[in-house]
């Protein structure tokens, strides 16, 4: 008999924890897509606009061609109105930065989103090379990311590359084509 009565109390014991960590997993569960997924992130992939469309953009791409340096990071325009800064966008959890690129006007403060990634290794950050063209108005962004988009979670493994235009005045972004380059 007391072998009988160890295995039922060995096995309300199994069940106790069974159902222990079913609530904790239902818990975990709840809190990471409350904090994440759920999140209402007020940030934008980049929504591309027709590179052809833009006669002012062939002005551009010859200036940054003429550039050489291979990495750069120049976040603040030439006549120093506008500065880029980037901004995480998720919590810790889980492993892996969204980030979102943001414009600030540093005369009014006031800043816009121009659009968001994925870090392309994870917890690194984003890597990102920026600069101006010489009058200020447009930014070349060019970089790399696992992702634009929050949702769904990206690869950890598989990045992609990004060269883009922004032209400040137009609040537009262009994907530079490769045969620009």
């Amino acid at each position: 008999m007391n072998i009988n009565m160890d295995a039922k109390r060995a096995g309300a014991i199994l069940l106790r924890i069974i159902i222990d960590m079913a609530i904790l997993i239902a818990v975990t569960t709840v809190f990471v897509s409350c904090g994440t997924s759920s999140k209402s992130i007020s940030s934008k992939p980049p929504v591309l606009v027709s590179f052809d469309s833009h006669p002012s953009t062939s002005g551009y791409l010859r200036e940054f061609r003429q550039m050489t340096e291979k990495y750069y990071w120049a976040p603040v325009s030439p006549d120093q109105k506008w500065e880029l800064y980037i901004q995480r966008e998720n919590a810790e959890w889980p492993p892996g930065g969204f980030y979102s690129l943001r414009l600030r006007d540093t005369e009014s403060g006031d800043s816009r989103i121009l659009f968001t990634l994925w870090d392309a290794d994870v917890g690194s950050g984003v890597r990102a090379n920026v600069r101006w063209s010489s009058d200020g108005k447009a930014l070349q962004i060019q970089g790399d990311t696992r992702g634009f988009s929050y949702e769904p979670r990206p690869d950890a493994m598989k990045y992609e590359s990004f060269n883009l235009l922004y032209l400040v005045e137009e609040d537009k972004i262009l994907s530079i084509p490769k045969a620009a380059v």
